[in-house]
């Protein structure tokens, strides 16, 4: 995926990084975004069908082990899911890589 997907964790801390523009995550709740002051970011943050039909999806399978991410730019790794870490990759053009290996 490129945008990560909306976890309570995460949010307030991705937010606190715009000084509460956006947060640029994937599904959030409407109670997120309700108070950005632009139609675009409440455009771009609100979840449609498809997007939260995908996420219960990714919830509800024992067969996804890990959700690789990238857009902030920042390496960061959190809980997605119990058992179903989110991992989102660095930017290459400040040097940043992330190697996995996976069995």
């Amino acid at each position: 995926l490129h945008t990560p997907l909306y976890t309570a964790e995460v949010f307030g801390e991705f937010l606190a990084m715009t000084n509460g523009v956006c947060a640029y995550l994937c599904g959030c709740p409407e109670e997120c975004y309700a108070h950005f002051s632009s139609a675009e970011r409440i455009r771009q943050q609100r979840a449609d069908a498809p997007t939260k039909a995908m996420i219960d999806l990714i919830r509800s399978s024992p067969q996804i082990k890990g959700i690789f991410t990238g857009h902030k730019h920042i390496f960061h790794r959190h809980e997605f899911a119990p058992g179903v870490p989110q991992i989102l990759g660095g930017a290459s053009y400040a040097g940043d890589a992330v190697q996995y290996e996976i069995y």
